[in-house]
């Protein structure tokens, strides 16, 4: 009986679904990253682009539960992590449920292809997740990121978000996506 359900589970529908979901949130980090970047700009407008990336990069990988980079090793990364979340606890645009959906996404995905259960941005979720104590439901996450890159981003910005949606290593999932499909 475990067996067909396993079949079942890892079949190519469930791995496109979960491939789909990832994608999703990626586009979800990319727009985040992105506002972030237009935030520590308008910030601290004479600090230099590269600086400006390295520390919007530092802000969305806590954010979004990933470790921290090499390239952020000379960065101060506990400050930085306590501006990504006053920034995040601040945000009015709507990014904060991205986040937070985002991290439940990530975990989620992560436990159905490894059967284990690590937790990402616990402390974050902790803090905000009950603010949207909805489980994240995939069309409805997509239409939210889809909302939030035209609420939040500069029209250069939103271009090179819809160039990674149409070219980035997520793109056959998305071909069909209410939100993020194309012809």
């Amino acid at each position: 009986m475990f067996d067909s359900i396993k079949k079942l589970f890892f079949s190519g529908r469930a791995k496109r679904l979960l491939s789909y979901a990832d994608g999703i949130s990626e586009v979800a980090l990319l727009t985040v990253y992105m506002s972030i970047t237009t935030y520590i700009s308008s910030q601290n407008p004479g600090l230099d682009r590269n600086r400006v990336a390295q520390r919007a990069a530092a802000w969305t990988n806590y954010l979004f539960g990933s470790d921290s980079s090499d390239r952020h090793s000379n960065l101060n990364l506990d400050y930085e992590y306590a501006k990504a979340v006053q920034w995040l606890d601040d945000d009015s645009s709507g990014l904060q449920e991205l986040v937070i959906q985002g991290l439940r996404i990530k975990n989620t995905v992560y436990h159905a292809r490894t059967g284990t259960a690590e937790l990402k941005g616990a402390d974050l979720l902790k803090v905000f997740g009950s603010r949207y104590p909805d489980a994240p439901d995939l069309d409805k996450y997509a239409a939210s990121v889809h909302l939030s890159m035209w609420a939040s981003l500069t029209s250069e910005q939103r271009d090179e978000v819809f160039n990674y949606i149409r070219t980035g290593p997520y793109a056959k999932y998305f071909k069909g996506s209410k939100s993020f499909g194309w012809d």
